[in-house]
Parts: C-alpha cells; structure tokens; sequence
C-alpha cells in the first residue's frame, strides 16, 4: 500500500485517489531527436542499388504513414542521402570556380566555355558505361565522375592552350599543325 500526504498534511491511501489498471505496454520506447521512434532495418536486395530502395521506401511512406508521422533516415542510409547532396552541390560549385579559374587564366570568357563544353560528354560517356555494365550511380561511382570531369577539364585546357599558342605564332589552317614537327612540351608552356 503506498500512502500519501494531503492537503492538510494526512496520509491517505493513493488507491482511494486513482484507479489502479494494467495492460501491456512496450518494454522500452525509443526517442531519436526526443520524437518516438521505431526502427526499420534491412539490406538491399541483389540487383537494386541503395539509392532506388531509399526512394520507394520514401513513396511507401508518403502512402501509408497517418497525419503527423513521418519517414526520417538515419546511420548509412542518412549519411547516404547527405553525400549525394553534398556532392552534387560540389559538382555544381566545382564548375563555377572552374570556370572563374580559367575565364583569369585564358583572360576570356569564351575560351572557358569551350574547355567546359568537353564536361557534359565524359558525364554522358560514363553514365552509359554504367548503364552497359549494370553498376549503379553509387558513392564511389558519383566520385570517379567528379575525377573523371576533372581529367576531361584538365585534357581540354591542353588543347584550347596549344590552340591558342599556335594562333599567337600565326598559324592559319590548324589541320596542317600535325604535318609539322611536334612542339615540345617546355616550347608550349614557355
């Protein structure tokens, strides 16, 4: 029996106060950011990539889930989500500043364009690789095409520079430049 004290400082049984009652009831609620939580755990079938199972997770959500209860990722799948953001907005930054870089570099704004004209091919050119060899756009693939976009600006700076290095000696018609001996690699930096 457990009493306690009233108003006037007497003790008075608690079950005369309230109505004792059991039922069943969790063993344990779980919070994530003080909101109850249930977990959901699973791995990706063979075939499907982990972005694909994350968004139909994501609609089934949407469809089922009542007013005021919604679908937050949490650990991989979380930090899945987040890298693909934060790399995208990293491609998108990386051109700019590329851009920038080469308008100060080339003294032009033109010059740029065409360096950056080369990115949307090896984009193109690597996403059907993917798609030929059944590999999902993942994190490591989403990487290689940022390295890849990288060696295709580097590859196409060469070229505009050696373009514009032989307009600077004269050269007219550039479809003879590989009649002529080759310039060396100090002669086109110098």
């Amino acid at each position: 029996m457990i009493d306690v004290r009233n108003q006037y400082g007497l003790r008075v049984p608690l079950s005369e106060l309230v109505l004792f009652q059991e039922q069943n009831t969790y063993q344990a609620i779980n919070r994530v950011n003080r909101q109850r939580a249930i977990g959901i755990f699973g791995n990706v079938a063979a075939g499907r990539s982990q972005g694909e199972v994350l968004n139909q997770a994501m609609q089934v959500a949407k469809k089922i889930l009542p007013e005021g209860y919604h679908l937050s990722f949490e650990g991989a799948s979380a930090g899945f989500t987040e890298a693909f953001q934060s790399l995208t907005s990293a491609l998108v930054l990386g051109i700019l500043v590329a851009y920038m870089i080469l308008a100060i570099q080339f003294n032009s704004f033109i010059h740029p364009i065409s360096v950056l004209a080369a990115l949307p091919f090896s984009l193109t050119g690597a996403l059907l690789i993917l798609w030929i060899s059944g590999i999902s756009l993942n994190l490591f693939s989403f990487i290689g095409l940022i390295v890849l976009m990288g060696i295709a600006k580097k590859n196409s700076i060469l070229i505009v520079e050696f373009t514009n290095q032989l307009r600077q000696r004269g050269e007219t018609d550039l479809t003879q430049v590989s009649s002529k001996p080759v310039l060396s690699a100090y002669a086109l930096f110098s």
